[in-house]
């Protein structure tokens, strides 16, 4: 049922994707021109400090509809600062209920959309979540006992966090060799660097006594503890039962032959946040060894706390990376490779040995049975809240996340908390203007428990998990491969259940008021376990992140180099769902980049890099909510980008919005082309990885490597099973066809998707990847296995070195490299450009190629660019200007499409391919005084610059040619500029002469060096007949500009400049003889704000929340104004037709 419902909701978004192009009745041409509002971007609208004024709500609202913006997403933050900055709208009180009405009906007015989140903060809960239906933990202490026994055994209490515990199961089996042994009775001597403390607690076996151990000092980075043996001692696994208040904490077990030279033996790293302090153990498995001297070494927690250590041991097997492998922790998905660890027989609980004493444990936590005569270990199961809040949230709004495993706690937290009388009291406007709830990033613990987990997973994973609890505290039960399968289905039950009753409910919940979900599920470095392209598909709108990158601030971790994203899997799994928008948290950031110091010229190459991974809408990260006309005003700290009304640069950057807008227009046309997708099975976790600077690269991940020019998707099982072949193309139902199938190096799967395999390799699909043999689950094991087996000996070649094997109408390879594939097939990348790094996107219209190209050279470069395209006249489509030409000087070798392209720095443009009469009118050759050449041009009239013979060659034989002659020279404007400066901003007033062009911090003026807002230039340009001439443009040069500039000639208004080459059309505006000409350029705050640190408090200019540079007040200051040098250029238009 459930999966039906899936391929249904499926198809129809298929349909919707496979149909779209332009808006209803409007062209592509002229949607791309003035896109709809449908098409801009939205923007997180941080209500802060629960300070929310109708005010601010209408200037914002306002401010965001002139800037092009299609909508806004409340986020309810505190953010601390100065107690009158604070107020009481508190989320869900009735104040905050009326200031949404009241944005909703702005919105309504302004015909903007709005969106809410569920609770303050992140990610979904709040103070009516009580411990029962919060985020549980499965917990456990263990007894030893000597049997035989028959009477009471009182067992102790594991973890109970405020005040909530619930048992699950009480499960004994015989003590493995070594279990039950204290360290103390090896008799070792003790030394350690942490003078005065007396370990004998923490080695006793004694798991009431503890031992204290100190706060680090600064400047510590570990302490240990050695044990010298008489003897060498078997050393298999590191046992910590610890208490300590930290996020952070490392531990490293060290073995030796003779206390000199040391071996790192096993290495545990627990994270966690947002936590209830509590007892923990802590555990890690390493291969088995013996030592005489043993070291454990206690790295300093983050932050920095004191430790109680109850016990520690290291006598008996436990699994290699459990925290991991028992979904305690976030990791990457080849946590599923199975552990290379041997274990002996007397280190395995035997599944036939264990006993189930549940039905024998009294309330008061006593058990009353019979054991047999030997040692016995005893573990009493149970759950409690793991003590996630939701944050960051005030001590008004804060409270437990809730149950994320559990449908009935998210309906709960829906009805009770303020999702439900939000869209009670907006009535009408919800789904017209409340259009959208949104699930931030999971900002919490992993989860491992809900009530009703053991019925989930015997529902889902066909076995119940009963003893096999045994195995999640570490412990081997049957061998080490079933411990690993048992621990695989647990991972995957936790996928689901995430996937079903949080995700899926939610969204299942909003549909039934009409409003979508988007959501960063979960977001960058899986932080949950989880399968994320399912998680994403469940999306309407999936949503993915990217963040700023750069030299990290030396006050953060050097490794904080920012720059990383998500944004491919968001995208694909838009694409394999069928999902029109695809959608990205974007130019967020901490540290490093603080926003004031942003401006839209270096923030194009990085939207750039997004939009060709394949976003099509940015959800700015952020606009803080301004309840009154401060400046720079409210502000959530160093993350994200300062892009409010209150930014210098709002106004004029309505130009790089309007970029934005006609990018996010033409990448929702037709469909995404991509020739491979990698299949990459059913684990949890599971992911297209991330992308980190110097760190990750999710091309990389994938094996085998897809080389540049070749574009990927990725699906996961839900998405598979609805695949089929036509053509010999994968096909999907949202339109999405693909050569080649990939199950990578890392995929594990159960013998129904190999099934599933074996169908499409039947009817015509090709199929990449190593052989299988191992099912990952222990569901029907050792069957299973065969299954897997049997099938991949009826497709993968039988060479161990692989091979291609042909198999129905389609063929596996394996053993190959991409590029050898490629070249066999005589495939050719969709997409090169040579040595200059241009990134691509490639959409398929309905009759037609539609690509996204991007430098991301700073320099201004002709680039040779080859499509995959035949048979079509390619069309150059500028989005920062919004015009379009033809091309007819390229070449088609019958197999691709080639020509070079003028590009500007970080330059961007849309090739769009389409079928044309003109194709027959190509030119070969473009020639200047007989030299080779590029010219821009539309059609057969091409733009020069200089005086010259222009020539042009066709492909049909005949050749045009034309002389340039009297063009007039670029002209460098000399003289003094007028210059005044926007009031009330510290900058002398009136008009003030510029005898040359510098940067205004290199003015004697303390005004004007730290000046940051808007300065109008002025100045007679005398414009020459000879400029005027009929067919000629005439172009006004600015040369550098920081950061963003004006140009009115005559009283004209003519537009923004905001990158480079900062060079604009002056021909309809001027006139011979003396003109008029405005220049109005503005910088961003960063100037400002450091010279109000050298003034009172009371002659300030700003303020900021957040007390931006109060610790760096002599920081650089950025160069800023009109520094030129300014030009007149003269270009002409020469016919060369044939």
């Amino acid at each position: 049922m459930i999966k039906m419902k899936l391929y249904r909701s499926i198809l129809a978004a298929c349909a919707l994707i496979i149909s779209a192009t332009a808006t209803a009745g409007t062209s592509m041409e002229e949607g791309f021109v003035d896109p709809a509002p449908e098409y801009g971007p939205r923007t997180w609208w941080h209500w802060l400090n629960e300070n929310v004024t109708t005010y601010g709500i209408t200037k914002d609202l306002e401010a965001m509809k002139k800037m092009g913006y299609k909508g806004a997403h409340v986020v309810n933050l505190p953010q601390g600062g100065a107690e009158w900055t604070f107020g009481d709208d508190v989320i869900g009180s009735p104040q905050w209920m009326d200031k949404v009405e009241y944005a909703a009906k702005e919105c309504e007015r302004l015909g903007l959309e709005l969106s809410i989140g569920s609770c303050a903060g992140w990610v979904a809960g709040g103070p009516w979540i009580t411990p029962e239906l919060s985020m549980q933990d499965i917990v456990w202490r263990h007894t030893y006992v000597e049997g035989p026994v028959n009477g009471r055994i009182q067992l102790p209490q594991p973890t109970k966090n405020r005040g909530y515990y619930r048992d699950i199961a009480v499960l004994a089996y015989p003590t493995l060799l070594g279990e039950a042994r204290p360290v103390a009775s090896l008799k070792p001597k003790v030394s350690s660097d942490m003078e005065g403390v007396d370990w004998s607690a923490a080695l006793d076996g004694d798991a009431e006594t503890f031992v204290d151990l100190p706060v680090w000092e600064a400047g510590e980075d570990s302490r240990s503890l050695v044990l010298e043996f008489d003897a060498p001692v078997a050393v298999r696994s590191l046992n910590l039962q610890i208490h300590e208040d930290s996020k952070h904490r490392k531990l490293k077990l060290h073995t030796s032959a003779n206390g000199i030279n040391w071996k790192e033996w096993a290495t545990v790293h627990r994270w966690r946040n947002h936590f209830d302090s509590s007892r923990e153990e802590i555990i890690e498995g390493a291969p088995e060894c013996t030592a005489r001297f043993v070291k454990l070494e206690i790295m300093a927690a983050i932050p920095s706390v004191a430790m109680k250590l109850y016990e520690f041991n290291f006598q008996s097997a436990r699994l290699n990376q459990l925290h991991f492998k028992a979904a305690r922790q976030r990791t990457q998905p080849t946590v599923s490779n199975p552990t290379p660890q041997v274990v002996a027989e007397g280190q395995i609980v035997r599944m036939d040995q264990i006993l189930n004493l549940s039905n024998h444990l009294q309330p008061d936590g006593s058990l009353t049975c019979q054991l047999p005569a030997g040692e016995w270990t005893i573990l009493r199961f149970g759950h409690t809240t793991n003590g996630n809040e939701i944050g960051p949230a005030s001590e008004r709004a804060v409270g437990l996340e809730t149950d994320k495993f559990s449908a009935e706690a998210l309906r709960l937290h829906m009805d009770q908390g303020v999702v439900k009388k939000t869209l009670e009291q907006l009535g009408p406007l919800v789904g017209e203007v409340l259009v959208e709830m949104n699930i931030d990033s999971w900002e919490a613990n992993c989860q491992t428990w809900t009530k009703r987990f053991p019925e989930e997973f015997e529902q889902r994973r066909g076995y119940a998990m009963g003893n096999w609890l045994v195995a999640l505290t570490g412990r081997f039960v049957e061998s080490v491969d079933q411990t690993e399968r048992f621990l695989w289905d647990y991972r995957r039950t936790i996928g689901d259940l995430l996937a079903d009753n949080f995700y899926g409910a939610f969204a299942d919940y909003v549909h039934e008021w009409g409003v979508n979900l988007s959501a960063e599920a979960p977001g960058i470095g899986m932080p949950i376990q989880a399968d994320q392209i399912q998680l994403q598909g469940l999306m309407d709108v999936p949503q993915g992140e990217f963040w700023l990158g750069g030299t990290p601030d030396p006050r953060y971790p050097a490794a904080w180099t920012g720059g990383q994203d998500n944004t491919k899997e968001a995208a694909a799994a838009g694409h394999v769902y069928g999902k029109k928008v695809i959608s990205c948290e974007a130019f967020t950031s901490f540290g490093h980049h603080d926003g004031f110091t942003q401006y839209p010229e270096i923030l194009k190459p990085v939207g750039d890099r997004q939009f060709c991974k394949g976003m099509n809408e940015i959800m700015f990260h952020r606009y803080a909510h301004q309840p009154s006309d401060r400046v720079p005003g409210m502000g959530l700290g160093q993350f994200g980008l300062n892009l409010e009304r209150t930014t210098t640069w709002w106004e004029p950057g309505r130009a790089w919005i309007e970029y934005i807008r006609r990018c996010q227009f033409m990448l929702r046309q037709g469909r995404f082309f991509a020739d491979v997708c990698y299949y990459y099975g059913e684990d949890v976790p599971n992911s297209a990885w991330y992308y980190q600077p110097n760190f990750m690269d999710p091309r990389q991940k994938m094996k085998p490597v897809l080389p540049q020019g070749y574009d990927y998707d990725v699906c996961d099982r839900t998405t598979f099973d609805t695949m089929w072949v036509e053509d010999g193309f994968v096909a999907l139902p949202s339109g999405m066809r693909y050569s080649y199938l990939v199950l990578p190096e890392h995929a594990r799967y159960t013998p129904a998707a190999l099934e599933k395999v074996y169908e499409l390799v039947l009817a015509g699909a090709t199929v990449i990847g190593p052989r299988p043999s191992r099912c990952p689950s222990l569901q029907d094991f050792p069957k299973a296995d065969r299954r897997i087996q049997n099938l991949a000996a009826k497709l993968w070649p039988d060479a161990p070195s692989g091979g291609e094997r042909r198999v129905g109408k389609g063929r596996v390879i394996t053993g190959k490299s991409f590029e050898t594939i490629l070249a066999a097939d005589q495939l050719e990348p969709d997409f090169q450009s040579g040595a200059v790094d241009v990134r691509y996107i490639h959409r398929k219209l309905a009759a037609g190629e539609l690509y996204f190209v991007a430098s991301q050279s700073d320099a201004a470069e002709a680039v040779r660019l080859i499509f995959r395209v035949t048979g079509m006249v390619p069309e150059i489509w500028n989005p920062v200007t919004g015009e379009k030409s033809i091309l007819v000087h390229y070449q088609d070798d019958g197999g691709s499409t080639s020509f070079d392209l003028n590009m500007d720095p970080y330059g961007s443009r849309f090739v769009v391919f389409r079928h044309s009469d003109a194709a027959d009118d190509v030119v070969t050759q473009l020639t200047q005084n007989g030299q080779p050449v590029w010219l821009d041009g539309n059609g057969f009239d091409f733009e020069v610059w200089k005086n010259g013979r222009y020539a042009a060659e066709f492909e049909g034989g005949g050749r045009a040619e034309v002389q340039v002659e009297g063009l007039p020279a670029p002209e460098t404007l000399p003289g003094t500029w007028t210059v005044c400066f926007q009031d009330e901003r510290g900058a002398p007033q009136g008009e003030i002469a510029f005898d040359e062009l510098t940067s205004w911090t290199k003015r004697p003026e303390e005004g004007i060096k730290y000046f940051s807002g808007t300065a109008s230039y002025r100045k007679a340009v005398h414009v020459s007949e000879n400029r005027l001439k009929q067919g000629r443009r005439i172009w006004l040069d600015l040369g550098e500009v920081n950061h963003l500039a004006e140009v009115i000639v005559n009283d004209r208004p003519l537009g923004v400049l905001w990158k480079p080459p900062f060079r604009i059309d002056i021909t309809d505006a001027a006139k011979a003889g003396a003109n008029d000409v405005i220049v109005k350029v503005t910088n961003v705050w960063k100037n400002r704000i450091l010279g109000d640190w050298k003034l009172a408090e009371a002659e300030r200019v700003t303020w900021t929340l957040y007390p931006f540079y109060h610790d760096d007040k002599d920081a650089p200051l950025m160069d800023s104004g009109l520094l030129g040098p300014v030009r007149l250029l003269s270009s002409q238009s020469v016919p060369l037709k044939p």
